[in-house]
């Protein structure tokens, strides 16, 4: 089977995108031993970093960047393990950007999902086992069940 050289069409951000991983920026394959240049390593580096945050298996981040896993995570552990977590929080700062610049969708999304809030309003105070019953129409009436035999 013969290999298709991607095209411009091929890139999943598409054709005007510029390119999400540019072909320069990935070294040659097949390197068995060789070291890469400071430059590659730092493109390669910037390469994980993207799919890492995209959430791309490391099987196919090993794939695209031409390497084995093992090696992968020896030499990129910091980037796969911490750059979803980064995008994460540049995502939340920006909804909270809009919760104060007043957004009500971003607010009640904030609420809902932060704040413990439900379609009825803030979340009912925590009941103390350890008070006592507050009687509030005059005494508490307890049912009382008689059970007949048959």
């Amino acid at each position: 089977m013969a290999k298709v050289k991607p095209t411009e069409d091929d890139d999943p951000l598409g054709p005007d995108s510029g390119g999400f991983l540019p072909q320069e920026f990935i070294p040659a394959r097949g390197r068995q031993g060789k070291k890469y240049s400071k430059e590659e390593v730092e493109n390669l580096r910037e390469i994980v970093r993207r799919l890492a945050g995209l959430g791309m298996p490391q099987t196919t981040i090993s794939e695209i960047v031409g390497m084995d896993e093992k090696t992968l995570r020896k030499y990129y552990a910091h980037e796969l393990r911490v750059t979803a977590h980064e995008l994460t929080a540049m995502v939340a700062g920006k909804l909270f950007d809009k919760c104060m610049n007043e957004d009500t969708a971003s607010i009640i999304f904030w609420l809902k999902t932060r704040g413990g809030w439900k379609e009825d309003g803030p979340p009912a105070p925590p009941i103390d086992p350890t008070a006592p019953i507050e009687e509030k129409d005059g005494p508490l009436n307890l049912i009382e069940i008689e059970f007949v035999d048959a």
